[in-house]
């Protein structure tokens, strides 16, 4: 023999803190994909730590291949990874495993929850319904109208960012409240004499998408899978509520506040008793006024509208003659009239009177004078027109000749059967650009302010007929000199050059609006006044919001008000409750607590071996049912007792008023 003695194999040995690391690697990194690092930044003692036997952490260290306990990091298969701790595996008594870290002083703290202190806990409910309550405010004041003393570009800027900002920030409180109030449910059920399972202590830090798929990971028969599902639920709808807080800032719209400028001198026209046909202005005048005016000066025409959004009239608004100089962007204000204007149009045979008849109640003999004047024009191009009085209503029957648009027989044209009705006196406001000069100045919109008095028919219909020449009557319509079609029909085509069929109707009512418009200055009675006006404060804005985006505000925060109070069910069931639950309710809100309470739960022990199981495995090997109370081997300690989380037999409930390590 040489002497040797055989000697026993040294077996690398592993702290106990670093295995309990791990064991929380599996736990809380399966999903979330971040380890609790640093523990020891708590400067937990020796009574942080489970006392374990140690020949099984020796085996266990053995098969995982664990670091040893001299503070480097090493990755794990499946990708964990496992911080080591400085320092020998002290020996303490199990009794004391959490204590240091409910109570960071190392000192009893007598366990107690007043009901001050449970509402300053449920505070978050409580300012996610007050901030709703604030939004409903805001969003009623904007649809009546809010004044801002800055410009229109300042103050929508401003408006957009409160709303838009403020809904998401209420959408935010909601969210948190409604992550306090699971919280404080389940921390309800895991201090419960039946216990319940820790996962939604994972779950409730989650955000939602990372939710869905953890709740998808447990199984069936999972004690919290079904109550989960049903919260992703509430968390996919405040989500979604995002979005709908961008629908509210689309309704926000500015209006600009005017401030009474100096009156000005204008002409009105009023009915006279007795028609007098001055002879002038003409057919050529209207049609000079055609080219160079907005439709919009001559009231809400359709013809302005896209088309399938035009509705089937046009409203003709005729407004005051300024006869002074005027600011830009000034508003007059004046005397006026306003009616109903209505257009049909079809094809129809200028040799055959069925269809004629039929549209326009007409004989045969005023359909034979107009066809022969259609006749007469062809192929110049022109109109031919009767004015019928009916009392609620005036026709005019226009047939156009020499528009190819009814095919290549001459012998169909476009008949067109314009109705005018809902003559008003009015109040009427147009704004006015200019360069300051009164040749310059140039209506661009005509509204109503307000209606006066219902006007006769009896007075518009001699107006009309003037301007036209007659009951009967037969105009040209030429071209300009560019070859551009008559201005009276320029709202009839979309090129200037042909008349298109699907614009006609809207174009022939912007067209009797412009012979009313000249008829009236022919045959009413002008009076000289002074026309009050307005002008623009560019120092102040009125903002408004829409009555559909005040609609969608107002369901969004009336929704989540009720969902917080409903929240105060779950509020209600902890304020009725005689045993503390916030040592429970700390595992839901502080994670570091959350790891060395598991750590000494027998959930660990069962998933020691699942270092590279699928996530599914490690989530169902956690989801058992435990309980948080205190530890019974120190319920006969009169002085203190010991928090801990275990099976739920072995555990006594919470007393308030008692103290705790």
């Amino acid at each position: 023999m040489d002497g040797s003695v055989d000697r026993p194999r040294k077996v690398k040995q592993v702290s106990e803190k670093a295995l309990h690391s791990r064991r929380l690697s599996l736990i809380e990194g399966v999903n979330t994909g971040d380890t609790f690092k640093n523990i020891a930044s708590k400067k937990l003692s020796a009574s942080n730590l489970i006392e374990q036997n140690e020949g099984k952490e020796q085996a266990l260290t053995g098969k995982l291949g664990v670091s040893d306990n001299n503070g480097s990091e090493n990755e794990l298969g499946g990708g964990f990874r496992v911080t080591g701790i400085d320092g020998g595996l002290p020996k303490k008594d199990n009794k004391s495993v959490a204590s240091s870290v409910f109570n960071t002083n190392r000192f009893l703290k007598e366990l107690h929850e007043p009901i001050s202190l449970k509402f300053r806990v449920c505070f978050t409910v409580f300012w996610s319904i007050g901030w709703q309550i604030l939004l409903i405010i805001l969003y009623g004041y904007l649809n009546r109208g809010l004044i801002f003393p800055s410009d229109s570009n300042l103050s929508q800027l401003v408006v957009n960012v409160v709303v838009f900002f403020g809904k998401i920030a209420g959408i935010y409180f909601a969210h948190s409240s409604v992550t306090l109030c699971v919280s404080i449910y389940f921390a309800i059920r895991l201090t419960s004499p039946e216990g319940y399972s820790i996962i939604p202590c994972i779950y409730v830090r989650q955000h939602t998408l990372k939710k869905i798929t953890m709740v998808k990971s447990l199984t069936l028969n999972s004690p919290c899978r079904s109550a989960l599902q049903n919260i992703n639920k509430l968390y996919i709808f405040l989500d979604f509520m995002n979005l709908l807080a961008l629908f509210v800032n689309m309704g926000i719209y500015t209006d600009s506040m005017r401030t009474q400028a100096a009156p000005v001198n204008c002409i009105i026209y009023k009915p006279q008793p007795s028609t007098l046909d001055r002879n002038f202005p003409t057919l050529n005048y209207a049609m000079g006024v055609a080219k160079t005016s907005f439709s919009a000066s001559i009231g809400y025409m359709r013809a302005d509208l896209p088309i399938g959004n035009q509705g089937n009239s046009s409203k003709f608004v005729m407004i005051p003659s300024l006869i002074d100089a005027a600011q830009d962007h000034q508003v007059i204000i004046g005397y006026g009239h306003s009616m109903n204007v209505s257009s049909q149009c079809i094809c129809a045979s200028t040799v055959n009177s069925p269809v004629f008849n039929q549209l326009s109640y007409l004989n045969n003999t005023v359909f034979d004078s107009m066809t022969s004047r259609v006749t007469a024009i062809s192929p110049s191009q022109g109109m031919v027109n009767y004015v019928s009085n009916y009392g609620d209503y005036i026709q005019l029957t226009t047939f156009l000749a020499g528009y190819n648009i009814c095919g290549e027989d001459l012998s169909i044209s476009p008949l067109c059967i314009t109705t005018v009705f809902n003559y008003y006196l009015s109040v009427i406001n147009v704004e006015i650009v200019t360069d300051g000069t009164s040749a310059s100045l140039a209506p661009i919109g005509a509204t109503i302010e307000s209606n006066i008095s219902p006007g006769s028919l009896a007075d518009i219909e001699p107006a009309l007929s003037s301007i036209l020449g007659g009951t009967l009557s037969s105009n040209l319509l030429p071209k300009e000199s560019s070859g551009k079609i008559n201005p009276l029909l320029k709202w009839s085509t979309v090129d200037l050059q042909q008349i298109s069929f699907g614009r006609i109707s809207s174009g022939m009512e912007v067209l009797v609006s412009y012979l009313i418009r000249t008829g009236i200055q022919r045959t009413f009675r002008p009076f000289g006044t002074k026309c009050p006006t307005t002008l623009v404060n560019e120092s102040q804005t009125t903002m408004y919001l829409s009555d559909s985006s005040t609609i969608i505000g107002y369901v969004m925060s009336a929704v989540l008000v009720i969902l917080g109070v409903l929240q105060f069910y779950v509020v209600g069931l902890w304020l009725a409750r005689k045993d503390p639950i916030l040592p429970a309710l700390r595992l839901f809100q502080e994670k570091q607590y959350f790891v060395v309470m598991v750590n000494s739960s027998a959930v660990v022990e069962e998933i020691d071996d699942l270092c590279n199981a699928e996530n599914y495995r490690i989530w169902q090997a956690a989801d058992k049912k435990l309980r948080m109370g205190e530890d019974l081997a120190t319920v006969s300690d009169p002085d203190s007792g010991t928090i801990t989380l275990g099976k739920p037999k072995l555990i006594h409930p919470f007393k308030s008023g008692r103290n705790y390590q």
